[in-house]
């Protein structure tokens, strides 16, 4: 039997997204472009453990194959860079086209 491959776009677009997705909870308050290479997204701290692991899901454990993830540690929460995490996977302006996602 063929596994099932993952639309990685699709599946990044849900976990990110602020309306409606199958995840039924929104894991991330803010997300955009920081500058032409950068994409970060905001996740509160009640949300890191499940976006974390709905992120390893999604990407597998090569997901920190290079190391930890660099994420910055605010009063609310955390930011992170996607493209640096994922970019590997997804072309992040394809998913978050830098006209519609500016921060």
């Amino acid at each position: 039997m063929k596994p099932l491959s993952i639309d990685y776009e699709y599946e990044l677009c849900e976990l990110c997204c602020k309306d409606n997705n199958h995840y039924r909870q929104c894991y991330v308050d803010e997300l955009g472009w920081i500058n032409d290479k950068e994409f970060y997204v905001w996740v509160p701290y009640f949300w890191i453990s499940e976006f974390m692991e709905e992120m390893t899901e999604i990407f597998g454990s090569g997901l920190f194959a290079d190391g930890p993830l660099k994420a910055y540690v605010a009063e609310s929460g955390i930011s992170f860079d996607l493209v640096s995490a994922v970019g590997d996977y997804v072309d992040i302006e394809s998913v978050f086209p830098k006209d519609k996602y500016p921060h």
